[in-house]
């Protein structure tokens, strides 16, 4: 035989969950790890977003020193070398990348 909640029943679990609910999200709001965590997650939060730009803000800028592997047999390493001239460092002199080699290696 199934049994059927009424309305005075479904309210009164309700109100039961209610200050059950209530007592227990005081609990938890009144110790001091959630207040702890409360302020500093968002703190957190901003320093890992903003910890990038400041590492790159007093990273010291220096020439990267690469060199290119050209498997194709058209030349476009040596393409791709004369193009990364373009890039300067913020003094607009200094070059951003110097190819120490080229490689060309005949693909079968």
């Amino acid at each position: 035989m199934q049994t059927r909640l009424t309305l005075t029943e479904t309210g009164d679990s309700m109100h039961k969950f209610m200050i059950v609910f209530k007592h227990e999200y005081a609990q938890v709001v009144k110790k001091k790890s959630f207040l702890v965590g409360l302020i500093l997650t968002p703190l957190i939060m901003g320093f890992a977003m903003f910890a990038p730009l400041l590492i790159e803000k007093f990273d010291e800028k220096k020439t990267e020193h690469l060199a290119v592997i050209d498997q194709t047999n058209l030349e476009i390493g040596k393409e791709f070398v004369e193009n990364l001239e373009v890039y300067t460092l913020d003094d607009s002199v200094t070059a951003s990348f110097q190819v120490e080699n080229l490689f060309t290696i005949d693909s079968f």
